[in-house]
């Protein structure tokens, strides 16, 4: 993955979530195009595609204006994660008219548990409000830590 990029996967592999930086100013605040995709798996395979796979939804933010200090707290908050398992809720996008959150916790209409919580990613910008779940284990969150941590680096304030 190129180091202007980051990503959560699904534990199954079937949905995720990309963050790719387009700026970053001289503060260090990034503009990410924001991507979040969720693959359908036909068993029967009678999709088109010989896999039996097939996208179900895939929506692409083209401009998510996030802060640096809310990119080091998310940061921070996987590496906790990894350590404690303890729920966490951060406040992405912030602005008057775009705002993101994204939370790891276990959720009352998933299969979750304490280690293998959902990952919900809730936008809300005028005229395009959407919510998107789903299941993450440890590995999921240790990619992300990584890479987020690397986009950090290469993008220094």
């Amino acid at each position: 993955m190129a180091l202007n990029q980051w990503s959560i996967p699904s534990n199954s592999g079937r949905y995720h979530v990309q963050f790719e930086v387009t700026h970053c100013d001289e503060t260090g605040d990034f503009e990410y195009a924001v991507e979040l995709c969720g693959m359908y798996v036909d068993p029967d395979r009678s999709l088109a595609s010989s896999t039996g796979a097939a996208k179900i939804f895939q929506i692409r933010l083209y401009s998510v204006p996030i802060c640096r200090l809310a990119s080091e707290e998310l940061l921070d908050r996987l590496q906790q994660w990894l350590d404690k398992y303890d729920p966490f809720v951060v406040a992405l996008a912030t602005g008057p008219t775009h705002k993101m959150e994204l939370e790891v916790a276990p959720r009352d209409d998933l299969l979750t548990s304490t280690d293998k919580p959902a990952l919900t990613i809730l936008h809300n910008a005028a005229y395009c409000r959407f919510e998107v779940y789903f299941v993450v284990d440890p590995t999921c969150i240790l990619q992300a830590a990584e890479q987020l941590q690397q986009v950090l680096a290469n993008h220094p304030s």
